[in-house]
């Protein structure tokens, strides 16, 4: 699967309710091969990793603040999901984070609601489960857990 049919997916089953656009994608995955499936988790993997990068990691979570009114920074995990909240909102929102990551307003992906972006790590998963009957297995080729990217937390 190339990158193009990857956001054809991710666009294709776009909807505003994120847990909705995650099932959506993993129900149009069942109509893949098993070979499809995993290339997908491998170009979403990839994705994510592109996105790990500390200015970006540095951005606070939206409207949270600590008792003494400094905002909460993001989590590990929560960084991990709001990457996977820029995925959900397409190519465009994509392209324009990796081209200007210090000029883009990366906050309204980090807000609680945006958390539940982390279903989209299931999706592949989830369809190949339904199309194989078997579990996944797959290792996909890039580590997208917080910090992975080396050159971008530099």
């Amino acid at each position: 699967m190339n990158e193009s049919e990857f956001w054809e997916i991710i666009e294709a089953s776009a909807d505003s309710d994120i847990s909705i656009h995650c099932g959506a994608i993993s129900a149009r995955l069942t109509d893949r091969s098993p070979g499809e499936i995993t290339e997908f988790a491998d170009v979403l993997a990839e994705s994510l990793f592109r996105l790990d990068l500390k200015i970006l990691a540095d951005t606070p979570v939206k409207g949270a603040v600590s008792r003494s009114g400094r905002p909460l920074p993001l989590s590990e995990d929560g960084f991990l999901y709001a990457r996977c909240a820029v995925i959900l909102a397409g190519r465009k929102a994509y392209g324009e984070i990796l081209t200007d990551p210090a000029g883009v307003d990366f906050s309204p992906y980090t807000s609680d609601e945006a958390a539940v972006a982390e279903e989209l790590l299931e999706a592949a998963p989830t369809a190949f489960g339904r199309v194989t009957g078997g579990e996944w297995e797959h290792v996909e080729p890039f580590d997208y857990e917080t910090g992975s990217n080396e050159d971008g937390w530099a």
